[in-house]
């Protein structure tokens, strides 16, 4: 008996034990594992007070925005100014294009001219939300929008592109495009008179037009 607890004390004894550190390896769960030691070490704690600022300045920023340009004090009116880069790039910008006191009051429309080589026309009408069923306009209200916008002088820099991708839509071997030309039509919707809509004549005016850019298509662009 006495020769079996020295035996097993002696093996006991020559075995190397583990280190502490290879404790902790062989008790903590895996990596990335809740309750991993090594993944609580990695975690990143952020102030309370820090976040309730940025949403309290996110907050601010949106209302300020949206008050009217004509309400807008002047303090205000240069503090948006600096903040016109931020609000704008991360899309919390409004517009009061549709709202009071200056909704727009214009009906727009853009059509693309298409000539063929062989002397033929096709008319290519930008997509209309009225036409539209309401599935269709969820799913492509960024439309409404590129029509708004591609028409204004200020975004002259995708005018190419645009006439570009329509002309590839309508290229084809036996009738290849010769030249797109982008047109924009307008036209004034009148005020209501006292409490009743503009009289259907005035609504029914022939809409103004102008053709705003014209892109003679070379082989490069169809690709």
């Amino acid at each position: 008996m006495a020769r079996r607890k020295r035996h097993r004390h002696e093996r006991s004894f020559g075995r190397r034990r583990p280190r502490p550190l290879e404790q902790e390896r062989v008790q903590a769960p895996p990596d990335g594992r809740p309750g991993s030691r090594r993944h609580a070490r990695r975690r990143v704690t952020v102030p309370v007070w820090l976040v309730n600022a940025f949403i309290a300045f996110h907050i601010v920023c949106i209302a300020a925005w949206s008050v009217p340009g004509p309400m807008q004090p002047a303090l205000l009116r240069s503090a948006l100014e600096e903040l016109s880069p931020y609000m704008i790039r991360s899309g919390l910008w409004q517009g009061w294009d549709m709202f009071a006191p200056n909704p727009l009051a214009l009906e727009l429309d853009v059509v693309a001219e298409v000539n063929f080589a062989d002397g033929r026309q096709a008319t290519w009408v930008f997509p209309r939300m009225q036409e539209m069923s309401y599935l269709e306009r969820y799913m492509k209200e960024r439309w409404r929008k590129w029509r708004e916008r591609v028409r204004l002088d200020a975004f002259s820099l995708i005018w190419p592109d645009t006439a570009r991708w329509i002309a590839r839509r309508f290229d084809a071997p036996e009738h290849p495009v010769q030249s797109v030309a982008l047109i924009r039509r307008w036209r004034e919707i009148p005020p209501p008179v006292g409490p009743r809509l503009p009289p259907p004549a005035a609504l029914a005016a022939p809409l103004n037009e102008y053709r705003f850019f014209v892109l003679t298509v070379s082989p490069g662009d169809l690709r």
